[in-house]
């Protein structure tokens, strides 16, 4: 798990040296960087850790003080993240890249969710979504 660590340290810090400890920690079961232990089994503890890498460090997602909070800060390898979160009994479609977030909050029955992007602070309802152009002057998009 050290490429793991080392890459999460790295991400807010050094994203290329972030970006290559991660590329290591993929390679863990595919190229058997370990010299044999793949036969053993899969080490489900570094693929658990590349996907956490990718959704939350990269993303800057994090929720603190009832605000799920995204700040994205992807190495130049990276140009576009997709998933689905669950949060606050609703399930939100994130689509981020370098310069724009989308998040569709689907149909939940649940209360408006507060979310902060970049310091900016919104509320997302359900059934409509957010769009927040990074990098830019522009206004964000609700629909």
């Amino acid at each position: 798990l050290g490429y793991i660590i080392h890459s999460w340290v790295m991400a807010r810090l050094d994203r290329k040296r972030s970006w290559e400890l991660f590329k290591n920690a993929l390679k863990t079961d595919i190229a058997d960087i370990q010299g044999g232990t793949t036969q053993e089994g899969i080490h489900l503890g570094a693929m658990s850790g590349c996907v956490d890498i990718i959704q939350r460090a990269y993303s800057g997602l994090e929720i603190r003080e009832d605000v799920l909070r995204l700040n994205p800060q992807f190495p130049d390898e990276l140009k576009r993240i997709n998933f689905n979160l669950r949060y606050r009994d609703h399930w939100l479609e994130l689509d981020i890249t370098s310069d724009r977030i989308k998040i569709n909050a689907l149909s939940s029955g649940a209360p408006s969710v507060r979310i902060q992007v970049k310091d900016k602070d919104y509320e997302l309802e359900q059934d409509k979504t957010l769009e927040v152009t990074l990098h830019q002057d522009r206004p964000p998009k609700e629909q």
